[in-house]
């Protein structure tokens, strides 16, 4: 049997399992701060990803300008149509990327433009609402005001 001289160091079995457990606590009590984080992450990139998709779509709007929009919509009415001024449907891909196909599992936006036409026929209220699955009841909402005035 070895004897132990005074400059031996070394942990003992208890040291070693005792910080092994204060560890193991430690690791239990960060991990679901990371998951919610690289949750949170991920929302987030879907968020902005809609948001640059309504942009796009007010954008849109406006360089149709107001005749392009009364065509849809009669004074004092308003429609509800579906996808971008083009007919597409729009997908966020797993890279945050808005695209029109949906490749790679990527999740279709539900977009909603809205065209609410004035009682006086001067003005018309577009409004963008944007949803996708798995956004738990989130969504994005742009809008703007389209004037005949200004179109002369």
């Amino acid at each position: 049997m070895a004897t132990k001289t005074a400059r031996q160091r070394g942990l003992a079995l208890a040291e070693v399992m005792v910080a092994a457990a204060l560890l193991g606590i430690v690791m239990l009590a960060v991990s679901p701060m990371i998951t919610y984080g690289i949750r949170s992450s991920h929302s987030n990139k879907e968020r902005s990803a809609a948001i640059q998709a309504a942009q796009r779509i007010v954008e849109d709007v406006r360089n149709a300008g107001f005749a392009q929009a009364a065509s849809l919509v009669s004074p004092g009415n308003a429609v509800v149509l579906p996808d971008d001024l083009q007919g597409n449907k729009l997908f966020i891909k797993g890279t945050g990327e808005v695209g029109t196909t949906a490749e790679g599992g990527a999740k279709p936006l539900n977009i909603s433009r809205i065209y609410a036409f004035s009682t006086q026929g001067d003005t018309i209220q577009v409004t963008v609402k944007i949803t996708w699955p798995g956004s738990s009841g989130r969504h994005v909402t742009l809008g703007t005001t389209l004037n005949r005035t200004l179109e002369n």
